[in-house]
This record gives structure tokens, C-alpha cells and sequence, in this order.
């Protein structure tokens, strides 16, 4: 083969390459989650910004739909098609809004709410004259009702993602000594929420009906406090509140549905029992064998433990500068998607340039 005939074949591997390669469009940046930090996320994937009617659809939608809301938003920035933010942990969600902030808008969290550190109650006592006086006092009640709201900036690019262990595996597996009874979970996702929900809307359709009228009336009630909280000239007398059996039922309704909701939020992550793959089961179905009394609190509260321990997404301790001490701190803060929805909503991006012209 002449040289000719070798730089031709290189040209058209390399086109070949190119055409196999997609080209991602601009405006969408590149989020990348290691082996060793990611349980559910992919390795890479690419997502572009919030806008402003992403913004304003959450902020439409009442506190039921909102988490399903915020799946079908999140998944609408993702390029690749078959990608589903449901599927992720939420920490992963967290971890990929960190990267939108980060490019987007900026490094750094300003005026974020800062919980006072037991050095800075220390402080105060000692430059105020001690616990027991005044103006200690008037400074920590200044502080519990909000007239005094200390503020922090926190530099997100300085906090590291968390490894996961070396012998880590996506299933919390628990056998009980005494009897020989096992289970085994998956991690919780950031839509079981959605998958919970659509089953509680079918199993209480009918009592979701029946009791319409008082959440109504509910309704009502609330946004007329509202108003008189406002100062709107509303006399008390007019806002109609439950009669006496409507509490009663309203109060069964509500205590027998909550419990279901928290009996299948537990039970949707169950893959295994006594040895079987259940993974594939309904939720309907898994709910019935959770009624197996092996499943105790002692189960859930382990099982749950063991998840709470698992380092993933952020750091949970940071560095920060006390505004009270004005001297660093370990500052604990467990980032959550609310946190950054909350940050993106407030920054304005630094990367941008306007002037008259």
C-alpha cells in the first residue's frame, strides 16, 4: 500500500469516526460520575440549563404532582435519549444540579441561612455577658424567631464528591439469626416517589373521591388564614372550618393512608425474599409480603441505617467561615436537589457580560 492509498484510508477512518462520534449541540455541558461515586447515574451524560418555564412549572405544581413534576423537567435537559433521572439516587440528582450551577451560574452559594455551632453559642455567651444574661437572651430569641438570620457563602467547587466503598454492591442484604429470614433492598431512587404515588391513587380513588368536599373546605380555610395573616379584613367567624365527625373521618382517612404510603415506600426497593427474586413483582405484590410480621421495625430501622451510611453524592461536613466567630468551622449540611433548585433560582450567572451598545 502506497502513501496515497494509506492517507485516503486514514481520512476515511477518520471520518468514519466523526460520524460515529455525536456532536453535542451547544449550551449543554458534560456530567460525569466515577465508578467509585455513582450507583444508578451513567458514567457520562450531557445536560443544558434550566429555563425560566422550567422554573416557572414547578412552581405551578401543588406539593403532590411537584416531585413527579420535577422528574419529567430534569429528564427533559438530558441530550441522550433512555435516560431517566428517576432511576438515579437523589444524591446523584444533587450532584448533577451542583454541575448546572457550577457552569451556569457560579461557584459560589451566597447569603445561604447558617445554623449557629455550638462554638458559636460558646461565643456569644462569652462576649454577652454569659448565658443568663439580657442580652445573650434577646440575642438567641433574636435568632429562633428569624429578626436575626446569620448568613453564610459556600464555595460548592471546594466540596468533594464521596467514595464509595471498595466491596460495594447496589443491594443491602439482612438475615436474622435466630430465625433464617432474609431480604435484600436496592438503593432507594429519586422516583419512587412516582411509583408510590400511582399506586395510592388507584388503591384510594374511591376514598380520594369520597372525601374531596373537606379537602375543599381545607383548602378554603387555609387560604383565608392566609389572607387575615396578610392583614385582609376577613372576620374569623366567616371561615368555615370540619365539624366534629368530618375531623374524626378526615383524621382515619389520613392516618390509614399515610401509613400505606409509608409501608410502600419500604417495600418498593425489595428485591429479594428468603432467597427469591421478587425484583420484577408489583408493587401490589411486594406490599403483601411485607405483611410477613419477619418484617418488623427492627428490619426497616437497620436497613435503613445501613443506606443513611453508604458515602455517596457530597460531602456532608464543609468548611466554613462562622459569621458569628468569623473563624472556620466544620459546618454540617447535607446537600439536597431542594437546596440547589433553591440556589439556581436566586444567582444570577456570572458568566455573562451586559452593557448598553
Amino acid at each position: 500500500m502506497n502513501k496515497e492509498e494509506i492517507g485516503v484510508n486514514q481520512i476515511e477512518e477518520s471520518n468514519a469516526s466523526s460520524a460515529s462520534t455525536p456532536v453535542i449541540p451547544a449550551g449543554f455541558i458534560e456530567v460525569t460520575n466515577k465508578t467509585d461515586e455513582s450507583i444508578y447515574a451513567p458514567e457520562t451524560f450531557h445536560v443544558r440549563d434550566l429555563g425560566s418555564e422550567d422554573l416557572l412549572g414547578m412552581a405551578l405544581s401543588d406539593d403532590e404532582m411537584l416531585p413527579i413534576r420535577t422528574i419529567d423537567i430534569f429528564n427533559s435537559l438530558i441530550y441522550e435519549e433512555g435516560i431517566d433521572v428517576g432511576t438515579f439516587t437523589e444524591a446523584e440528582v444533587t450532584c448533577m444540579l451542583r454541575d448546572i450551577f457550577m457552569h451556569f451560574y457560579s461557584n459560589i452559594i451566597k447569603d445561604h441561612a447558617y445554623k449557629l455551632q455550638k462554638s458559636d453559642y460558646e461565643y456569644l455567651a462569652k462576649t454577652l455577658g454569659g448565658e443568663e444574661s439580657d442580652a445573650y437572651k434577646k440575642k438567641i430569641r433574636d435568632y429562633k424567631t428569624g429578626r436575626w438570620s446569620p448568613k453564610i457563602d459556600i464555595d460548592i467547587s471546594k466540596i468533594k464528591r464521596l467514595k464509595l466503598p471498595k466491596d460495594f454492591k447496589p443491594y443491602i442484604k439482612l438475615e436474622r439469626k435466630s430465625t433464617g429470614f432474609s431480604c435484600k433492598y436496592g438503593f432507594p431512587r429519586y422516583g419512587d416517589i412516582k411509583v408510590v404515588k400511582e399506586y395510592l391513587d388507584i388503591a384510594y380513588q374511591r376514598e380520594d373521591e369520597n372525601h374531596q368536599s373537606i379537602v375543599s373546605i381545607l383548602k378554603y380555610r387555609q387560604d383565608q388564614l392566609r389572607k387575615r395573616d396578610d392583614n385582609e379584613d376577613i372576620p374569623y367567624e366567616s371561615i368555615p372550618d370540619l365539624t366534629k365527625k368530618q375531623s374524626e373521618e378526615w383524621e382515619r382517612y389520613t392516618y390509614d393512608r399515610n401509613i400505606t404510603l409509608l409501608k410502600a415506600i419500604r417495600a418498593n426497593n425489595l428485591v429479594e425474599y428468603r432467597g427469591k427474586d421478587v425484583s420484577g413483582l408489583s408493587l401490589a405484590e411486594k406490599l403483601d409480603i411485607a405483611e410477613d410480621p419477619e418484617f418488623d421495625l427492627a428490619v426497616y430501622k437497620a436497613i435503613s441505617k445501613k443506606i443513611e451510611e453508604t458515602p455517596i453524592g457530597l460531602e456532608k461536613t464543609i468548611k466554613v467561615i462562622s459569621p458569628v466567630t468569623n473563624k472556620e468551622v466544620d459546618y454540617p449540611f447535607n446537600f439536597r436537589v431542594y437546596d440547589m433548585l433553591q440556589a439556581i433560582q436566586t444567582t444570577e450567572t456570572d458568566d455573562l457580560e451586559v452593557s448598553y451598545s
